[in-house]
């Protein structure tokens, strides 16, 4: 099918604000990930460009930055409910 996967360790110490890991976000077509809650308004807006998916607590949804973009229908909200049962 033509995909390519490589796994390799960072260099750095994984802060998503690092210019590798920036590197590795210009070179993503998706970003998959659970970033830390404390850290969440800041990595919304790091992300603007690409197609990701974030799992993370409902609540972020009216945070400022990211509430407009739910209003506009940019970014979609899902939720499901207990996993385990």
């Amino acid at each position: 099918d033509g995909k390519t996967e490589t796994t390799e360790k960072l260099q750095g110490d994984g802060d998503y604000r690092s210019k590798e890991c920036q590197d590795l976000r210009d070179s993503c077509d998706v970003i998959i990930t659970n970033p830390p809650f404390s850290k969440f308004r800041d990595f919304y807006d790091w992300l603007q460009g690409k197609d990701f998916l974030i799992m993370g607590t409902i609540l972020a949804s009216v945070y400022k930055n990211v509430f407009p973009d739910v209003k506009r229908q940019k970014t979609k909200i899902g939720y499901t409910g207990r996993l385990f049962q």
